[in-house]
């Protein structure tokens, strides 16, 4: 049972992550001009193995079971950076319209559509 478990949290893990990169990917295609995009991905990359890199360093700073808390507060906090900053960027963009459920285009959209008849 705890290798199935074991299993389905490095997999679901996984697809998040994929999913994750995703999304990065189709945001940068949407909102850099192309002739920047190289340079956005190379400090993106950069910063990945930046990032990696301070991950081994911890791993290899705090090698016993004892000091696996407080990497799993650090990756947590990490994790809740990125939220953060990721909520700032949608918010500077989207400004006071980050929290409808759907963007003023729809709404228009669904007024404007004529409904279809009831009757057959």
């Amino acid at each position: 049972m705890s290798v199935s478990l074991l299993f389905a949290g490095v997999i679901a893990a996984r697809v998040g992550l994929w999913s994750f990169d995703l999304t990065v990917t189709q945001l940068i295609q949407e909102n850099v001009i192309e002739s920047e995009r190289g340079v956005i991905n190379g400090v993106q990359n950069s910063m990945n193995y930046l990032l990696d890199l301070l991950h081994f360093i911890m791993v290899i700073l705090a090698p016993n079971p004892e000091a696996f808390g407080l990497l799993v507060i650090i990756s947590v906090s990490f994790v809740a950076m990125g939220h953060i900053m990721y909520f700032g960027f949608a918010f500077k963009s989207l400004g006071s319209r980050l929290f409808l459920c759907c963007s003023p285009e729809q709404k228009e959209e669904t007024v404007d559509s004529p409904s279809l008849p009831t009757t057959v």
